[in-house]
């Protein structure tokens, strides 16, 4: 297993594949991905120490899945989801 404390992949085209890379740091405490196109979420991943995920200005659309997939992550402080669909159902 890899050993990392944070991940920025900002503008990256993020795919499934991406996914299965960043399952690899389990030590991960900070997972950057604004402006990665996310239209959805992992729902299996095992990174019980994140404490930062900004989702911000992604596609992200459907709540209940963006729910679904943070209720693993117990060490989770902080998230981003301004600029996705998803936060505009506040207003």
């Amino acid at each position: 297993l890899q050993t990392a404390h944070c991940i920025s992949l900002g503008g990256a085209a993020f795919s499934s594949k991406l996914w299965a890379q960043v399952a690899r740091y389990p030590q991960l405490r900070a997972l950057l991905l604004p402006r990665c196109e996310l239209v959805k979420l992992a729902t299996d991943l095992e990174l019980p120490l994140l404490q930062v995920l900004d989702l911000s200005t992604n596609r992200l659309a459907k709540e209940s899945s963006v729910i679904k997939a943070v209720r693993r992550l117990q060490a989770l402080r902080w998230i981003d989801v301004r600029g996705n669909p998803v936060s505009d159902m506040a207003d």
